[in-house]
């Protein structure tokens, strides 16, 4: 493999030159239609545009020819002669989105429209960044092998780190979980691999996956996202926290890249009842959460931090976010029969949302729901595609599709 081929541009689209910004924005348009409403004609795209018919059929070819879009037939006459339908050309692109964790990398290959074409889950033995990278060489080739991918078909990589993130750089700048400072990860895939390289939070990804996963009765434009991993933590101490935040459709990182980033440090379950018993008493978690699940009662002191502290980071970010909806993304499914209550009760008595809410003369105001979501295996890895098919302009809006 060529490590020093140019990425692809900023849109995924090799476009020989440089083209103007309005026919860049007029293909971006002309694509996202295509996907959402196809199939549809040449004459639909230019009542549904308002763009010239021959700067459509300019646009089309174009999308034609670098395989985004396809002609599947002829549609019903309206008078004239029979219109030539498009449609979007699943499989003119392809993603990979990875998820990176502690001992293991989850990969997934996608196409255009999000869907999961692939799995694969390659160990790692240490978490060293020429090892992880190696892996993620081997799985990028793997995919492409086995699929006879072209790099010209490929829209890029995208990974889930769990830490903290420069996005612009694409440096890892820390991740207690992986023992890593100042790691310049995305310039090292994109050399090694020739291929565009987004880098984002693992928490981020998972807001991302949650948007654009939610049914249409509560799909909403902005979203607070909560992680929560207990079986992947970096340590057997402390539970990993983060959040991540979606405005208008697009993951919110703010000026410094930061953006839901907070310093809370949540102790383990495990760990409060080994401390409490003195050492006497060690429980694997799926022991803890069936013995919590029994007599709640009993366990329930070991769940006191995070009711506590995840609670009132939801109530903060409520009261100065104002999202349409709070997600709590977990690796233990169990987590909102254990402590969910005391999560919701605790974030409602910290947020200013819910005092306004209690108002009689503003009972009407919906308090902000606050949901929880398994994590799957390639839930953060999706996450981590998105932005490649934002640029794309293709938020997938399909309910068969895995990013809906």
């Amino acid at each position: 493999m060529n490590a020093n081929p140019s990425p692809a541009n900023a849109s995924g689209l090799l476009i020989s030159g440089r083209p103007q910004l309005n026919r860049r924005i007029n293909l971006a348009i002309v694509l996202d239609l295509i996907m959402r409403k196809g199939p549809l004609s040449r004459a639909d795209l230019v009542k549904e545009t308002g763009i010239r018919a021959t700067s459509i059929s300019s646009i089309v070819e174009h999308l034609i020819k670098e395989d985004l879009v396809k002609e599947i037939g002829l549609g019903v006459s309206t008078g004239g002669r029979q219109p030539v339908l498009l449609e979007l050309r699943a499989d003119g692109r392809y993603g990979i989105g990875i998820e990176l964790q502690k001992t293991a990398i989850n990969c997934i290959l996608v196409n255009m429209r999000g869907q999961v074409l692939q799995k694969m889950v390659r160990p790692l033995p240490n978490t060293d960044v020429n090892a992880v990278v190696r892996q993620m060489q081997k799985a990028t080739q793997e995919f492409m092998t086995k699929r006879k991918l072209k790099r010209k078909s490929m829209v890029g990589i995208g990974v889930a780190v769990p830490g903290i993130i420069s996005k612009d750089e694409g440096r890892v700048v820390l991740s207690r979980t992986l023992s890593w400072k100042n790691m310049m990860l995305k310039p090292q895939l994109e050399k090694l691999l020739g291929l565009s390289t987004h880098v984002l939070n693992n928490a981020t990804a998972g807001a991302l996956t949650a948007h654009f996963d939610a049914p249409p009765e509560k799909a909403t434009g902005s979203l607070l996202y909560v992680l929560i991993m207990l079986r992947h933590s970096g340590t057997e101490n402390l539970a990993e926290l983060g959040c991540g935040i979606v405005l208008d459709g697009r993951a919110y990182l703010g000026e410094g890249h930061m953006a839901g980033e907070i310093r809370v440090d949540i102790r383990h379950p495990r760990a409060i009842v080994r401390e409490r018993s003195g050492g006497k008493k060690t429980l694997t978690l799926d022991e803890l959460i069936q013995l919590s699940l029994k007599t709640p009662d009993a366990y329930a002191y070991a769940w006191d931090d995070i009711a506590e502290h995840v609670g009132r980071v939801i109530g903060r970010g409520i009261d100065f976010l104002s999202p349409g909806r709070v997600v709590i993304g977990s690796d233990v499914p169990e987590l909102e029969q254990v402590v969910g209550d005391r999560i919701r009760q605790e974030a409602h008595d910290h947020s200013v949302n819910d005092i306004v809410n209690r108002l009689p003369e503003l009972n009407h105001i919906r308090p902000v729901p606050i949901d929880f979501s398994v994590i799957a295996e390639d839930t953060l890895a999706r996450g981590a595609i998105v932005p490649h098919l934002l640029e794309l302009s293709l938020a997938p809006r399909l309910r068969e599709s895995v990013l809906v």
